[in-house]
C-alpha cells in the first residue's frame, strides 16, 4: 500500500547525511558514462532505447531549448521516480526476497542471501521496464534483451549500493541522478541538432528541397558538414528503420558516389531531389523521397 510504502522509505533513507548523498553521486557517474556511451551507439539493438528517450523529452518540453523549465521538471520526474522504484524494489522487494530465501533455507548465509535477493529483485525491475503487451516476439527480440540488460544492470548496481549501506539514501541519489543526466541531457542534445539543422538549412523548410537539407543536418551529429556511416546509421534508427548493418553500408555507398567515405549536403541532395513529387507538403515530399531514393521504398 502507498501507507507502507511511505513507511519504508522514511525508515530506510538519511537525506541529512553527507557520506550517502556523496555516495550515491559517486555511484551515478559510471552510469551516466555507459548511458553516453549508449546513446552515441549505432548498434541496432541500442536503437529503440535511444528512440524511446529522444521521442520522452522532445514530447515533454518540444523543440525549442528550455533550461529552466526543463531541468525544473527533469528534476522532478526523476527525483519522484527514484524515490518510488527504489523504496518499491530495495526497499520492500529485495528485503521480503531476503526474508523468503531464509525462511526456505535457500540460502547458506545472510550475505549469500543478501546477494541473491539483490540479483533476483533487479531481474523483476529490469522486467519492469519492458513493453509486457508486446507480445513474444517482443519479449525475444534483440531490443528486449537489450533493454533488459541495460535495466538489470542497474537495478543490480542500485541493489549493491543497498546492500552495503542498508539505507536506501544511495540507491534513490544514483537512480534519480542517472534518470536526469538521460532525459535533461537528451533535451539538450535533441533541440541543439533541430537549431543547427534549422539554421544550416535556411530556417524551417519551404520546399522539399529544405527539408532534405534539414533532414541532412539532423543526421549530422557532430556538425562537421558532413555524415559519417555511423551517423547515418543512427539518423536511419530515428526515422524508424532499423536496417542490419550490412544494409545500412548499401544505403551509404548509394549515396556517397566518389568514395570518399562521406556524404555531403550536395550528394544527399541531389539524391533526393530527383525522387521529389509535387502537390506535397515540403516534409512529406522530402520523406518520400527519401524513401524512395536512399532507402529503395516503393511508394
Amino acid at each position: 500500500t502507498n501507507g507502507a510504502t511511505v513507511a519504508t522509505l522514511l525508515q530506510n533513507s538519511h537525506f541529512d547525511s553527507l557520506s550517502a548523498l556523496a555516495l550515491g553521486a559517486a555511484a551515478a557517474l559510471p552510469l551516466i558514462g555507459l548511458g553516453r556511451v549508449i546513446e552515441e551507439s549505432d548498434a541496432e539493438e541500442l536503437a529503440s532505447i535511444n528512440l524511446s528517450t529522444d521521442l520522452l523529452a522532445y514530447s515533454l518540453f518540444g523543440k525549442d531549448t528550455q533550461h529552466a523549465f526543463a531541468l525544473a521538471a527533469s528534476a522532478f520526474i526523476c527525483t519522484l521516480t527514484g524515490v518510488v522504484e527504489e523504496t518499491v524494489f530495495r526497499g520492500q522487494v529485495m528485503p521480503n526476497l531476503f526474508n523468503w530465501l531464509a525462511s526456505n533455507n535457500w540460502v547458506d548465509s545472510p550475505a549469500q542471501g543478501l546477494a541473491f535477493a539483490g540479483v533476483l529483485s533487479s531481474v523483476l525491475f529490469a522486467s519492469g521496464h519492458l513493453n509486457l503487451g508486446g507480445g513474444f516476439r517482443y519479449l525475444f527480440s534483440p531490443e528486449a534483451r537489450a533493454l533488459f540488460t541495460l535495466q538489470f544492470f542497474n537495478g543490480l548496481a542500485f541493489a549493491t549500493l543497498y546492500g552495503l549501506t542498508g539505507d536506501l539514501t544511495a540507491p534513490i541519489i544514483a537512480h534519480a541522478l542517472y534518470d536526469f543526466s538521460a532525459l535533461y541531457g537528451t533535451h539538450l542534445r535533441i533541440t541543439k541538432q533541430l537549431s543547427y539543422a534549422e539554421e544550416q538549412a535556411g530556417g524551417w523548410p519551404k520546399t522539399p528541397m529544405d527539408a532534405a537539407r534539414r533532414t541532412f543536418y539532423l543526421m549530422d551529429r557532430n556538425k562537421d558538414g558532413f555524415v559519417s556511416p555511423r551517423e547515418l546509421r543512427i539518423g536511419l534508427y530515428s526515422f524508424g528503420v532499423n536496417p542490419p548493418r550490412s544494409y545500412s553500408e548499401k544505403v551509404f555507398k548509394k549515396v556517397d558516389r566518389n568514395g570518399d567515405g562521406l556524404i555531403d549536403e550536395r550528394k544527399f541532395v541531389r539524391q533526393v531531389n530527383a525522387n521529389v513529387e509535387q502537390g506535397k507538403s515540403p516534409e512529406q515530399a522530402a520523406g518520400d523521397a527519401m524513401k524512395r531514393s536512399v532507402l529503395g521504398v516503393q511508394m
